[in-house]
């Protein structure tokens, strides 16, 4: 964005993203690792590739790649790969989603409170759930738009340490949600088991039985808080039967702006941004 780098990787990278040339017909490629299912709609020029692709196949296709486009996206399990393919990169290289982070929709979700409530600088935020990529990208974003962050999760599932411990004087651990949406402006949340953690939904089942989010739950926030989910979300699971329809909750607006949200990082990227 153009307050700075979002997440570890922002995708800034080579010359043609530092001279700002305009091209008469921009193309990105999209190369999702992971199979792509729920947000694939906001983009375009989408590449196919097969999960598990090695480090020296991802340069072959980054040499070929950066020939014929004007900024590239890529999804993928593991976050060094985007920055190998980032560091050696003549375009702007976009993180669609990694491990690690997730900061196109940490974008939309920024743009969906400001239209809703304007800045939230000096704001409370909380996370409820698995300290995720998710969460991950809200703590980078605590620094970068100076917000407050609360984390609520169960033991064994914190964010990472290092990560925290770098943003130690915004952002604070608790294990009970109660907790941490008092006061409140914004609460959010994301599936118990991503992609890849199939296996262990039954266990993640139990461990975060009581970090639902519920119309009850919210009350305990500020009385104007929003409710977000990067989606698709599970009723009766992270969120209550009737979250999605309590009238807190922005998450339609929040899934529409992905594609906005989008539109405008490739616009900066290329330069072509007009105020």
């Amino acid at each position: 964005t153009a307050e700075g780098e979002v997440d570890g990787t922002d995708g800034v990278s080579g010359e043609r993203a530092a001279t700002g040339e305009e091209g008469g017909n921009d193309a990105m490629p999209l190369i999702p690792l992971p199979p792509p299912v729920f947000s694939e709609i906001s983009r375009t020029l989408v590449l196919q590739c097969p999960p598990g692709m090695d480090g020296a196949t991802l340069l072959i296709i980054m040499e070929d790649m950066t020939t014929m486009a004007d900024i590239i996206m890529i999804r993928t399990f593991e976050h060094e790969k985007i920055e190998t393919f980032a560091r050696d990169s003549r375009v702007p290289v976009i993180n669609a989603l990694t491990d690690s982070f997730h900061p196109c929709q940490l974008l939309a979700d920024i743009q969906t409170y400001i239209e809703h409530r304007g800045s939230i600088r000096g704001k409370t935020v909380t996370w409820i759930g698995d300290g995720n990529n998710m969460c991950h990208s809200y703590i980078n974003a605590a620094r970068q738009f100076g917000f407050q962050l609360r984390v609520a999760c169960p033991p064994g599932f914190e964010p990472d340490a290092t990560l925290v411990a770098n943003n130690s004087d915004r952002v604070t651990l608790t294990n009970s949600a109660e907790e941490a949406v008092d006061g409140a402006h914004l609460v959010v949340t994301d599936v118990w088991a991503s992609m890849g953690q199939e296996e262990e939904q039954s266990a993640r089942e139990k461990a975060f039985s009581t970090f639902q989010v519920s119309p009850a739950l919210m009350d305990k926030a500020d009385p104007k808080a929003l409710f977000m989910h990067c989606l698709p979300a599970h009723r009766g699971e992270e969120i209550s039967e009737d979250m999605l329809d309590d009238p807190r909750s922005v998450v339609w607006d929040e899934a529409e702006n992905r594609l906005h949200a989008q539109k405008a990082l490739m616009e900066y990227l290329l330069g072509t941004w007009k105020p």
